[in-house]
């Protein structure tokens, strides 16, 4: 599972933001910054077939704004603080761990009920 999408999809609106800010907004592409960071441009650069297997990896639009949902919802420090990581190698473990969580296609919702 490719963690790295998940991992590079999270920041791009900011870092959109923040170039627009500083006047950046609009490369020779002639496409703002903020349209490069959208959920549809974001899905179809991560889209790739993986030469090794011959398999298609598509992403969808639906599914990178699924993953930045779910790290609103639950952020990396938060995570961290629920798994116990306290130590170097611990972290390195929940950092995978975390964003594959958030790329999971199928997540069973937390129950209320006891």
């Amino acid at each position: 599972m490719p963690i790295t999408d998940v991992y590079w999809s999270l920041p791009w609106p900011e870092l959109a933001r923040q170039a627009n800010r500083e006047g950046k907004g609009h490369p020779a592409t002639g496409r703002s910054v903020a349209e490069l960071s959208s959920d549809r441009s974001i899905a179809r650069l991560f889209s790739k077939r993986d030469e090794q297997t011959g398999h298609e990896m598509k992403v969808s639009p639906y599914e990178v704004k699924r993953w930045r949902e779910r790290a609103e919802r639950l952020t990396y420090e938060q995570y961290l603080v629920d798994v116990g990581a306290d130590d170097e190698e611990k972290r390195g473990f929940a950092f995978i761990d975390y964003h594959a969580m958030i790329r999971k296609k199928h997540q069973r919702k937390n129950s209320s009920r006891k």
